[in-house]
């Protein structure tokens, strides 16, 4: 009687899982399939940078051309630290940033983040309207 009861759990559990919506039409970036330009290693002071986000509300409203947000660059680990920082110049559609490097050397899939909002530095030909 529990091994019924179990495999019943079981495959309504899922089903369930199957019938739930996944997050269709949310944006998305996949770094290994996307950004074929070739872009430079580093980039440093002065270079122009695009910023991928998902283009939820708190990033809408936590962001405006000025702001300076600090760069996360990976160590070999998982772990991440401060590689630079970058000053938003414009909003690009709903989903792409595009700024300026202020300070240090930036690479392409490091991270940036301000007031608990991330964003993937992409090549700057994803970012389009």
């Amino acid at each position: 009687m529990r091994l019924r009861a179990a495999v019943m759990g079981g495959a309504a559990a899922l089903w369930l899982a199957a019938a739930v919506p996944t997050g269709a039409g949310a944006a998305s970036y996949d770094p290994l399939t996307q950004g074929g330009e070739e872009a430079p290693a580093e980039m440093a002071k002065g270079a122009a940078v695009h910023l991928f986000s998902s283009g939820n509300e708190q990033m809408a409203k936590s962001l405006h051309a000025g702001d300076v947000l600090t760069v996360l660059g990976r160590t070999g680990g998982a772990d991440a630290r401060p590689v630079g920082s970058i000053r938003v110049t414009a909003l690009v559609g709903k989903t792409c940033v595009a700024g300026e490097v202020l300070e240090g050397n930036v690479r392409i899939h490091d991270l940036a983040v301000k007031d608990g909002v991330y964003f993937l530095v992409i090549p700057a030909a994803l970012c389009t309207e």
